[in-house]
């Protein structure tokens, strides 16, 4: 099934509280009629109880009330819904009752033995009816007893006719509420129509647009400022996808140019066995090159991709540090450099990595040192900021404009001497990968003709 449009599930859910809400009133409005038709008929009783007893002070005794019925006849003119009886408290038979409903009344009320006065009660055909019961002196202190009774079929009628008008009244109530809330949801989701349309015309061919977030409510101005921020990441990203592949582009075309301008010439005319040893020889370091650069391409991809395939382990960077150096011994006495490791330290970090880095930085500084000079690996290890590795170097230095720079892919201060020198130009670059991926960072310093210095800052992990 299609999933529901945001606006519609905001006016289902909208109607659905709309609908609760209006029955909660129709309900509370019908209970609130029903308690004050009650508490009215309850006022009535109690006013027109206290107006008998009055009357029944005149009265010399209780005999006389069935002879002088008329002075509590004269209370009831004009109220047809009211009836009264008066009776002797030990006795059910009234001494008075001036309709039907009164002298049945006079039991029912007897047969209440609650604290409420009052007495809710059907008569035989039905009606509701309310009545209270109290006792009443006449003028020789006899105490007899009352009964008021108040007739409620009006008050059924008008609860019956509200609970009528109201339920005739809820569909279109609910329809109303339903509309009305589609109306202010699509009306309130707006802005987000706007934003949609703007979203959909960035392309890939213009990643420059940004959403406008003027006019827009809090919580769409966060979506917009969001989306402004991923969009000048994925230009920068594209922007550095478009310069990688022409620096790859141009990196290879060299040493493939130069193969197949060696080949050409040698195939151009016949040879002697050792000229073709000679340029088979010439074209296999080239290879060799194309070779080292793919890994390092492949390795620098794996690097920036790897955060959950990192071998966490503990770390002796003075034990990886003296293997580097052995490492490159022999290349490094070629060379004429020495190559010394001072410090210790121990961290939790994926040893492989670990060692391709500094391995990088040794090569690095024995390929720019020039002969005669030497190398410092020093290891410092400090509780609050991890461990620090720094590679050493004397040499003719970077220059300042280079330093910002050193750790971008195929960067090179000397392009000519590094590519004669058999340099990727990868190399930093993955040294500064691997330090993000383990949450450190790569950084250098150098002066000219002096010393060059590249360190490996690792954080306190785990």
């Amino acid at each position: 099934m299609k999933p529901a449009s945001l606006s519609l599930r905001l006016a289902v859910w909208v109607g659905a509280l709309g609908t609760l809400l209006v029955c909660a009133v129709m309900g509370y409005s019908y209970l609130a009629l029903v308690q004050e038709l009650d508490s009215q008929s309850r006022g009535i009783l109690s006013g027109k109880l206290k107006q008998v007893q009055h009357a029944l002070i005149e009265e010399p005794n209780a005999s006389t009330i069935i002879a002088g019925t008329s002075r509590l006849t004269d209370l009831l003119i004009g109220h047809d819904d009211l009836h009264l009886a008066v009776f002797r408290p030990e006795s059910d038979a009234p001494l008075a009752s001036f309709s039907a409903i009164a002298k049945e009344s006079v039991p029912r009320v007897r047969g209440e033995t609650g604290q409420d006065p009052y007495t809710n009660w059907r008569s035989g055909d039905s009606r509701r009816l309310l009545s209270l019961v109290a006792q009443g002196k006449v003028g020789n202190g006899e105490t007899v007893a009352v009964v008021v009774t108040v007739d409620r079929r009006a008050d059924a009628k008008l609860q019956a006719s509200f609970l009528r008008t109201a339920l005739l009244a809820l569909p279109f109530a609910l329809a109303l509420v339903v509309v009305g809330a589609w109306w202010i949801a699509r009306r309130g989701l707006r802005p987000l129509f706007r934003l949609r349309q703007a979203v959909a015309s960035v392309t890939t061919h213009d990643l420059s647009y940004r959403l406008m977030d003027n006019g827009l409510p809090a919580e769409l101005r966060e979506v917009a400022t969001s989306f402004n921020r991923m969009l000048e990441r994925l230009r920068e990203g594209v922007s550095r996808l478009f310069q990688f592949s022409g620096d790859l582009a141009h990196e290879m075309r060299t040493p493939l140019s130069n193969l197949l301008g060696k080949t050409q010439v040698t195939l151009s005319k016949a040879r002697s066995a050792d000229e073709y040893r000679s340029v088979l020889e010439s074209n296999a370091e080239e290879l060799e090159r194309l070779g080292r650069l793919v890994d390092d391409m492949l390795f620098l991809a794996q690097a920036e991709h790897a955060q959950a395939a990192l071998q966490w382990e503990t770390v002796d960077l003075k034990q990886e540090a003296a293997r580097v150096a052995e490492f490159f011994e022999s290349v490094a006495e070629e060379q004429q450099v020495a190559v010394r490791v001072d410090g210790r330290g121990i961290i939790q970090a994926d040893r492989l990595m670990v060692r391709r880095a500094i391995s990088n930085l040794v090569s690095n500084a024995i390929r720019y040192t020039p002969q005669g000079g030497s190398i410092m690996v020093r290891i410092r290890e400090t509780p609050e900021t991890g461990a620090t590795v720094s590679v050493s170097n004397s040499g003719e230095g970077i220059l300042a404009e280079h330093l910002p720079h050193v750790f971008e892919r195929f960067y090179r201060a000397d392009p000519g001497r590094s590519r004669t020198q058999g340099g990727t130009g990868l190399g930093l670059a993955i040294v500064k990968s691997i330090m993000t991926l383990h949450g450190g960072d790569a950084n250098a310093e150098s002066e000219p003709g002096g010393i060059t210095r590249f360190r490996l800052v690792f954080q306190n992990q785990r």
